[in-house]
């Protein structure tokens, strides 16, 4: 997961996250670009945390390479310190990679009704991808 001038302690997700028995480790990038302190609440947090902090914000991109290098474990999932899911995420990931036997899985991410990601750069102007491709719109 990556932080951006975000507290641990402000973070939604990360008590689902270490209480689940499916997620092996977590790995905190912080990009945060003022000091909140957040090494101080990892005593907190358990075995299961790790907190790699960037020294400043160096991008999305960076933060979850160097995160990848920390993983422990066969599935990898990306979240931003603002992301949300329903508590059966983890159960209905497990099942979409074992119908599709998929070795990436995506998510639609919209801002209001507008396709973000995944897009692609055509003519200096961002475009959602919904043809060819098939993608179900996980809400």
């Amino acid at each position: 997961m990556v932080l951006y001038n975000k507290r641990i302690e402000d973070l939604q997700t990360l008590p689902a996250l270490s209480s689940s028995e499916v997620v092996g480790n977590i790995i905190l990038c912080d990009n945060s670009e003022i000091s909140l302190h957040n090494e101080d609440a990892l005593f907190d947090l358990g075995p299961k945390v790790c907190y790699l902090p960037m020294g400043g914000n160096l991008g999305i991109a960076r933060a979850y390479n160097k995160a990848i290098k920390y993983v422990q474990s066969e599935y990898v999932c990306l979240f931003d310190d603002d992301t949300v899911f329903p508590s059966d995420y983890f159960e209905e990931v497990a099942k979409e990679i074992a119908k599709t036997k998929a070795h990436v899985l995506l998510p639609l991410v919209f801002a209001k009704s507008h396709l973000l990601s995944p897009c692609k750069k055509e003519k200096n102007r961002i475009r959602g991808l919904v043809e060819p491709y098939c993608f179900e719109k996980i809400e």
